[in-house]
């Protein structure tokens, strides 16, 4: 086989994805007979299949299997419900599949990675890309476990914005883009795919909800400097950059473009920003606003003295959600009479939500009909525990070389300890 031949055979069977499916809430909806999976009643569940509907899609999840294997995409099933269970939906509803993993074939279950590595063992493929579709954070963290991508099927999803603290690396409200599985390389997170300089393949996933319906979204996800994540995300690397300089600032724009031409109808009017604390002399969004102007929808303005921060806080970030929360009561006061304006909140990181929530607060005082929240990233819980230095016991953190801007393993204690320990990032 000549050296051509060989890559475009390598090139092919890469294409040809395995997909590994949950079962439960993901091909099928079995919330009739939720209460019954939990307490391990499975005679009752088996008893009540009739209960277990099919989701109202076209094509609907359950015959999405199927397909792949008729593109040669080798198909997993991966529950952790027991066998004869998994067994009888399978054969109610007529899904294929190549592979079923079910409870008592593993000792350890989701969040841990055994469940799919035996599912990819038994289908006995080498691909590169691999895809595991779940609807529960259990779900997303095996993917992760196991280094596979994780997809959240939001269609049984109980909590999108519980979720988005452990959000997966592609969220899909609808199964559709799952039988175009090229296609699906190109979703994700718009934040996440612009500032990689990758194309966007906008969907309704595009974004993390995280909080409420619609009112505080985010277009990516944050990773903090202890999670194993943090020094491959081009993102998290550019909003850090963002608090000090306006390096990444055209990035930022082009991002919250493409955010506000998918509202409509309902398209907030005003553009506003969490304003930078009395003792801050740089206001962050001003550099960010100039870029973002020329790119505004028709109609849409910015105001950029909307907010004032009238008292500082300090030690703001050691503080936990409610001391956040008391923090910053009464600290943001609205310059304007909004009289029925429709405004988007801007900030970059959203963490406990307590500043936007005492900013929109001010707003919604003032008169405006309505405040949505749009961050650049949602901060995310680490799958891991912080690993910690082998030579003084304090946690190890992704550091950045001040002179070539590569990543290294770093002690967190080196300015306070003067640790010296430290190694490379893979």
């Amino acid at each position: 086989m000549d050296g051509k031949l060989a890559t475009d055979v390598r090139r092919v069977a890469r294409m040809r994805s395995p997909f590994l499916f949950d079962l439960d809430m993901t091909l099928v909806d079995s919330s009739k007979v939720a209460h019954l999976r939990a307490m391990r009643r499975w005679n009752d569940a088996l008893q009540n299949l009739h209960k277990v509907r099919a989701f109202p899609f076209d094509p609907a999840p359950h015959t999405i299997p199927a397909k792949l294997m008729r593109m040669g995409h080798p198909v997993a099933i991966v529950t952790s419900s027991p066998e004869t269970y998994a067994e009888a939906i399978i054969e109610r509803f007529g899904i294929k599949c190549d592979v079923l993993v079910a409870y008592h074939d593993t000792e350890e279950h989701k969040p841990q990675p055994e469940p799919l590595t035996l599912a990819l063992k038994r289908l006995k493929t080498g691909a590169e890309l691999v895809y595991h579709v779940g609807d529960h954070v259990d779900d997303i963290e095996a993917s992760y476990h196991a280094g596979v991508t994780s997809v959240l099927a939001a269609w049984g999803a109980e909590d999108l914005a519980e979720l988005s603290s452990s959000a997966p690396d592609i969220v899909l409200h609808d199964p559709g883009p799952l039988i175009v599985p090229m296609q699906l390389r190109r979703y994700g997170y718009v934040a996440e795919r612009i500032v990689a300089g990758k194309k966007v393949c906008w969907h309704t996933g595009s974004s993390l909800l995280c909080e409420g319906d619609g009112e505080v979204i985010a277009a990516g996800r944050y990773f903090a400097s202890a999670d194993k994540r943090h020094g491959a995300s081009e993102l998290t690397d550019a909003l850090l950059k963002f608090k000090h300089d306006d390096t990444p600032t055209r990035e930022l724009a082009r991002i919250l473009s493409l955010v506000l031409e998918s509202w409509y109808e309902d398209r907030p009017l005003v553009i506003a920003s969490v304003p930078p604390k009395p003792k801050q002399s740089r206001d962050r969004f001003a550099a960010l606003f100039n870029e973002l102007e020329p790119l505004l929808p028709k109609g849409v303005r910015i105001v950029r003295d909307a907010l004032t921060c009238v008292h500082e806080i300090s030690n703001y970030k050691s503080l936990g959600r409610a001391a956040r929360k008391e923090a910053v009561r009464g600290a943001y006061e609205s310059a304007y009479t909004w009289r029925g304006q429709r405004i988007l909140l801007v900030d970059d990181i959203h963490t406990t939500g307590s500043t936007v929530e005492a900013c929109r607060a001010a707003l919604l005082e003032d008169g405006a009909a309505e405040v949505r929240v749009f961050c650049f990233a949602k901060d995310q819980h680490a799958f891991e525990a912080p690993e910690a230095c082998p030579e003084c016991g304090m946690v190890l953190k992704v550091q950045t070389n001040r002179t070539d801007g590569s990543k290294f393993w770093g002690c967190s204690g080196y300015w306070t300890t003067q640790c010296p320990y430290k190694r490379p990032y893979p």
